[in-house]
């Protein structure tokens, strides 16, 4: 990627036939220019989304280096090109799709984790997913049954997921929890029981802290929008 204002220049002239195909782009806000480093999920995700509000992303994307899977990008950059002579305000649109499409493929290709990461990440989330109704389900006893220590444990979950374990576990009991309210007549307390949180204060402030709304408030909302349908 070319920064703009910088004088770019090649080194040495092509040695087979090259075509030049320009994409030129802005931000909607301002960049910034950074040394070379490792980039995870971690850096990616900013703020998670909540029932109310869409998640934050930051992205990092490299000013050069070797696309491993070329096939799928040039296929995008293809149908970039394709509907460029096109004054069409639909084909407009699908070309912001498209690009939006090309930057996604550029990021994932600029993630770096270890396949180790991946597989303690994997681990880790099966037994949360598997155990997740246990109140007294820990990241010291999710590392103790899996063999680790538990901060390599956080260290593998947060560069995979974005997320700690504890942060993981939180969001997939509210996910099963959300499952349940719309599902089911069960009150909030014995949702929160059935996923393991033991404390309905408790489970309604972390409800309203992530959602942005109160258990109650979510299935009024849902109430609502299944009587519309």
């Amino acid at each position: 990627m070319m920064v703009p204002e910088i004088y770019h220049c090649g080194v040495k002239g092509c040695l087979e036939e090259t075509t030049f195909y320009w994409v030129h782009f802005s931000f909607p806000r301002s960049y910034s220019l950074v040394d070379e480093t490792e980039v995870d999920w971690s850096h990616i995700m900013k703020q998670e989304s909540t029932y109310i509000d869409p998640a934050q992303f930051q992205l990092h994307l490299p000013r050069y280096g070797k696309i491993t899977n070329e096939e799928r990008l040039y296929h995008h950059l293809s149908l970039l090109n394709r509907l460029n002579p096109s004054q069409s305000p639909l084909d407009k649109l699908k070309q912001q799709s498209i690009f939006y499409e090309c930057m996604i493929i550029i990021q994932q290709e600029a993630v770096q984790i270890p396949t180790s990461a991946e597989t303690v990440s994997s681990e880790a989330v099966s037994y949360i997913k598997e155990h997740f109704n246990d109140p007294s389900l820990t990241l010291t006893g999710i590392s103790s049954e899996l063999l680790y220590h538990p901060d390599y444990v956080t260290r593998c979950m947060r560069r995979t997921t974005g997320l700690t374990p504890n942060q993981y576990l939180t969001r997939y009991r509210l996910e099963i929890a959300k499952e349940l309210i719309i599902k089911t007549n069960q009150d909030l307390g014995a949702v929160s029981k059935e996923v393991g949180i033991t404390d309905r204060s408790y489970f309604s402030r972390v409800f309203k802290k992530i959602e942005g709304i109160t258990p109650n408030e979510f299935r009024r909302m849902r109430a609502n929008e299944s009587a519309r349908l």
